[in-house]
């Protein structure tokens, strides 16, 4: 019998939920460890740092280091598309002057 229950717009079942948990677990433990690693490499303790958009201290940098988002979920983007969910990775292609062209990959399933 298979045990099965929803969890955001998806059905798994009881494996696939403690091998997803699993998973979370690790990347937690990764990212502890990155951080940790930060701290002896050079660059100093982690910090709040704001957003050079929104002014909102959204990620933990070391001192010196800066950002800036380039979209939010269901924004327009300039194709005429909203800005899709579930963002799953980036990378800048093409920088000219001040523009640069931003590849977004999203795990979109319809």
């Amino acid at each position: 019998m298979t045990e099965s229950m929803t969890f955001d717009e998806n059905t798994v079942n009881r494996r696939q939920f403690l091998m997803n948990s699993s998973l979370l677990a690790g990347t937690a433990l990764t990212q502890t460890r990155w951080a940790q690693a930060s701290l002896s490499s050079g660059y100093g303790p982690l910090v709040p740092t704001r957003d050079l958009t929104t002014n909102l201290p959204l990620l933990h940098l070391p001192e010196g280091f800066r950002y800036r988002t380039l979209g939010w979920t269901g924004e327009m983007m300039s194709d005429g598309r909203r800005t899709p969910s579930r963002h799953d990775g980036m990378a800048v292609v093409r920088e000219v002057g001040n523009q640069i062209t931003l590849l977004r990959n999203h795990e979109v399933t319809n």
